[in-house]
């Protein structure tokens, strides 16, 4: 393992290398934000005593990246995500969370919660994606500052247009079972009117789980559909954008990466994560759910996006977090070399 081989490592911790471009592009966010530091990605070693190792290891840092990492146990009582940050923070001189998100809560401050609190207490900063993030920490009596998701850092010029060619990009996917039956085939009603409204639909797929997916909502529609893949190039899939008009997606960063653009993009959500964001941009009222949004409700939303060009909002809040990440990272970088 690289990072056991170099002295007073940068370790960064996030979920990366599983083809799933929304990880990936906050990695390369973050490599490009702390550049002078030369990150160091950690990939859990297979092998108990590389794990000793490296809990023993002297870092010089080591940073919680983006996605919802503080999140809870799984079934059986563990948490893959906060044993691994443990490991690697421990006898790190300076630890932060970067733009990380905060699971839902079930309960007002559940066991898991508190299970991340002395580790989260270590750290030097604390900047977490957004508002609902923010306030689960203060539960715990941690105060954090509202960072924006760091996969902002890819907002790109602003250019505005009409919006009028009706071409709507189409995102659909998510782990399975977390899109009901009724959630998919108000999705795939809610197709059938835009083809019949004359819209041109591309299809986005940005895990390689989720093709399967698209391919049957096609299916289910009846037409023929290009299918855009992009699951590990953030420049790839923000190319693949360039001539989309409107966004619609279920995949959180297919939608943040769209916003990026910037596109008029609505949020069909299926987790909180998806609320987290959008409440940080203020723009909570494009972010429904899809499983419990009615096809009229849905309808209704997609008018005010397409009645409402909003780009300008949607780079000036992409600018802020861009802008607000980089002096953070900044100032991270000074304290970590005074050390």
């Amino acid at each position: 393992m690289n990072v056991l081989l170099k002295y007073n490592p940068p370790v960064f911790y996030g979920f990366v290398g599983y083809k799933n471009l929304g990880d990936e592009s906050i990695w390369e966010a973050s490599s490009s934000l702390f550049s002078e530091l030369n990150l160091m990605l950690y990939k859990k070693p297979r092998i108990k005593l590389s794990r000793y190792l490296m809990k023993q290891k002297v870092k010089s840092c080591a940073i919680l990246g983006g996605g919802t990492l503080i999140g809870a146990n799984k079934a059986d009582g563990s948490n893959s995500f906060r044993d691994d940050f443990q490991i690697i923070s421990n006898n790190a001189k300076f630890n932060v969370v970067f733009g990380t998100g905060v699971g839902a809560l079930a309960e007002d401050v559940p066991e898991w919660l508190r299970a991340w609190k002395p580790i989260i207490e270590n750290c030097g900063y604390v900047g977490v994606r957004g508002p609902r993030s923010q306030v689960r920490l203060k539960k715990i009596g941690i105060e954090s500052e509202v960072l924006g998701d760091t996969a902002c850092q890819w907002v790109g010029q602003l250019v505005k247009s009409a919006r009028n060619k009706k071409k709507l990009g189409i995102n659909i996917g998510a782990t399975e079972g977390l899109i009901t039956a009724q959630g998919f085939n108000n999705y795939v009603n809610f197709l059938r009117q835009r083809i019949q409204e004359k819209w041109d639909l591309i299809f986005f797929v940005i895990n390689p789980d989720d093709l399967a997916l698209t391919e049957r909502m096609i299916s289910c529609l009846g037409i023929t559909a290009e299918i855009r893949t992009a699951c590990e190039k953030t420049t790839s899939y923000l190319s693949s954008l360039e001539d989309i008009d409107y966004f619609i997606g279920t995949r959180l960063h297919s939608v943040i990466l769209a916003m990026t653009k910037p596109i008029p993009s609505l949020m069909l959500g299926y987790a909180d994560k998806a609320h987290d964001f959008m409440e940080s941009v203020e723009m909570e009222s494009l972010c429904v759910d899809i499983n419990t949004v009615s096809l009229d409700q849905l309808n209704e939303v997609f008018s005010y996006l397409t009645k409402n060009n909003n780009q300008q909002q949607l780079f000036d809040a992409m600018v802020h977090y861009r802008e607000l990440q980089r002096t953070q990272a900044k100032n991270i970088i000074r304290q970590i070399g005074r050390l």
